[in-house]
């Protein structure tokens, strides 16, 4: 309505009954839009990357996947993206709320009133960022699964606390080389600024120019690599989802390219042997604390163990190559540093005279076989003298 202002004499208008919350609508509208318009964004570039990751065969990979993503998007996935987003937005908005009352009171609120705004923007902050990945992932698992956003969001939440360790691993590593991309960026194009304002000796003043080159030339490098950003995150989560559903055998057959599938079957071989060596130490350590001996002895050999060859005469046990003999060397650490704690224990107990006693490892390679083996004599393995070094 109309109002007369008596002292300037100007007709205001002032906003009244419904109309004056307007305000309030056209600023959640404004943070929504454009909470929307960056989950649109994490969309597509998951829906590409999903595509490539799950094709077996890349010859057969659509011409244009940005738009085949983008597509998707309007057809499929415009909700999951409006709720999203509009989570975000019930965060967002009443952390713009504090900011503002305590910029209103700075100055006039007392400690304890200042200590509680902060600590409640920085809570919101906080769960402000973690929504926005577990939403980035929430988005890569509806790509895949074509499923509603809470269950995306719950599949995509459990995926991550299984490999959390792998999550942190790759957030701190490709952080930090993403920080480095962006330095790099902004150095070499201050470099190239200083040489053209060098060049231009018309410029009396260069420093204010080069600052805002600068600053700009960080805002895009930003945005470029925040894509890669997106892109790391969305090919771990399609592999954590890929190596938990798949093992390689037939029928069930992984989906990642044969650089990476060696690097999971070495890793799983590497798991497997240090699982196997802990949990012969919780058995021996569990059945006492002599050392028995780890290879039996042959029967005509002299206490030699030997690799035989492929006739298959002699008692000496057959060695396996490659991985079998690098799980068995591990063994052996894990043993004797079981037999070491077990006696430093007991040791602690008992104040006996130390006795040492000798164990002899004999290496003897036949000339018969390519292979080697080690003998451990039948003497009891007195480690009471290691209790000193403890």
């Amino acid at each position: 309505n109309p109002e007369q202002n008596e002292e300037t004499g100007l007709t205001e208008f002032r906003l009244t009954g419904s109309l004056q919350y307007l305000t309030w609508y056209h600023a959640v509208g404004l943070v929504w839009i454009s909470e929307f318009i960056l989950a649109c964004q994490q969309m597509t570039v998951a829906g590409a990357v999903v595509t490539y990751y799950f094709t077996r065969d890349k010859n057969r990979l659509p011409v244009t996947p940005i738009l085949s993503s983008v597509l998707r998007l309007v057809r499929y996935h415009l909700g999951t993206v409006a709720k999203g987003s509009f989570i975000i937005t019930l965060v967002k908005i009443p952390r713009l709320i504090l900011m503002y009352i305590h910029n209103q009171l700075k100055g006039r609120e007392n400690v304890c009133a200042r200590c509680l705004l902060k600590s409640c923007i920085c809570c919101l902050w906080c769960l402000e960022k973690c929504l926005n990945y577990l939403n980035q992932n929430a988005y890569a698992a509806t790509a895949i699964n074509s499923t509603s956003f809470c269950t995306s969001a719950r599949d995509a939440f459990v995926i991550l606390v299984e490999n959390a360790l792998r999550v942190a691993t790759i957030n701190a590593v490709g952080d930090f080389v993403l920080f480095l991309g962006k330095i790099l960026i902004v150095t070499c194009t201050a470099f190239a600024g200083v040489l053209l304002l060098n060049y231009q000796r018309d410029y009396a003043e260069w420093l204010l120019p080069l600052i805002i080159v600068c600053l700009f030339s960080f805002l895009v490098a930003h945005c470029f690599l925040s894509i890669f950003e997106i892109v790391v995150d969305v090919l771990f989560l399609c592999f954590a989802i890929d190596t938990k559903y798949n093992d390689g055998t037939p029928g069930k057959e992984f989906f990642m390219d044969k650089a990476l599938m060696e690097f999971v079957e070495s890793s799983r071989r590497l798991e497997r042997a240090g699982g196997r060596g802990r949990s012969r130490v919780k058995e021996a350590t569990s059945e006492g604390a002599e050392m028995k001996p780890m290879v039996s002895e042959c029967s005509a050999g002299g206490g030699v163990a030997r690799r035989e060859s492929s006739s298959g005469v002699g008692a000496g046990p057959q060695w396996a190559e490659g991985g079998e003999w690098e799980e068995l060397q591990e063994f052996q650490v894990y043993y004797l540093l079981g037999i070491i704690r077990t006696w430093h224990d007991k040791a602690q107990l008992n104040t006996e005279s130390d006795s040492g006693c000798h164990s002899s490892f004999i290496r003897q390679k036949d000339a018969s076989s390519d292979g080697c083996g080690f003998l451990c004599s039948n003497t009891t393995l007195d480690l009471c003298s290691f209790s000193h070094f403890m």
